[in-house]
């Protein structure tokens, strides 16, 4: 444990006397062991994804007891759920962790919480890496991106988060993130995304998916375009201007 920890301080250029101090100062504090599944019950959590929706999990009914600080609620924070839902915001917060306001496809006035804690907060937990992944994935999805995620569930205190739930129910942390076909059709979405891409990309300058070992991409419609073990989505010109090439040669905008 000691050496995956340096060698995720060594990958985050994180120096080791200022990560501990900066973690008693800023680090969370409430159920901060539930967030990161650094708590007790954390061997409980069943890792089989359970497939629902932002407007199903804000139905859950809410917790009738105080809400334990290091042990979790049965049955819907021992569950990981997997959604697909529109990014609407993310918000940086004071704890290091990533505020993300999902909204439901299908009823876009729907939303949720999901974050993922800052890695370097979450040494000793194991999962470490899928935080640092899902920071890396999430700061590739495009604004009113559609999304597939994966979480723990959480109920967390209402003190007037954005976004949140009725019920207090999170997806918290986030274990894995994964973008889906920005041109999908996402009721409540396209306008959305129209608007934002007008203002800063040209409408010949297509989405194109690149391999980031390969240096290659790879446009819509083609076989590996989505399905690389790693890779991005992004627009044609920024694969170009990270020195990317095309497969087979051909470009994919007009």
């Amino acid at each position: 444990m000691i050496n995956r920890a340096a060698v995720l301080l060594l990958a985050l250029a994180i120096p080791l006397s200022p990560l501990k101090a900066g973690a008693q100062r800023a680090c969370g504090v409430e159920r901060w062991r539930v967030k990161i599944l650094a708590d007790e019950d954390r061997e409980r959590v069943s890792w089989t994804p359970e497939t629902t929706s932002v407007a199903a999990l804000r139905q859950v009914p809410g917790p009738q007891q105080a809400l334990p600080p290091a042990s979790r609620i049965p049955p819907y924070e021992l569950r990981v759920y997997r959604i697909h839902a529109i990014v609407r915001q993310i918000l940086p917060e004071s704890d290091g962790d990533w505020h993300i306001v999902l909204a439901d496809p299908n009823q876009p006035s729907e939303t949720l919480v999901a974050e993922i804690p800052d890695s370097a907060c979450a040494l000793g937990s194991g999962h470490e890496a899928d935080y640092a992944a899902a920071g890396r994935m999430l700061r590739a999805a495009p604004r009113y991106g559609l999304v597939e995620l994966d979480g723990v569930g959480f109920f967390d205190y209402l003190h007037g988060q954005r976004g949140m739930a009725p019920n207090g129910l999170e997806l918290h942390p986030v274990i894995a993130i994964r973008l889906l076909e920005p041109e999908a059709d996402v009721p409540g979405a396209d306008s959305l995304r129209q608007r934002s891409d007008s203002t800063s990309q040209v409408d010949s300058d297509v989405r194109v998916w690149l391999n980031t070992n390969s240096l290659v991409y790879h446009c819509r419609n083609t076989r590996w375009y989505g399905n690389t073990r790693n890779g991005e989505y992004m627009r044609e010109s920024e694969a170009v201007a990270r020195g990317a090439r095309p497969a087979y040669g051909r470009r994919c905008s007009s």
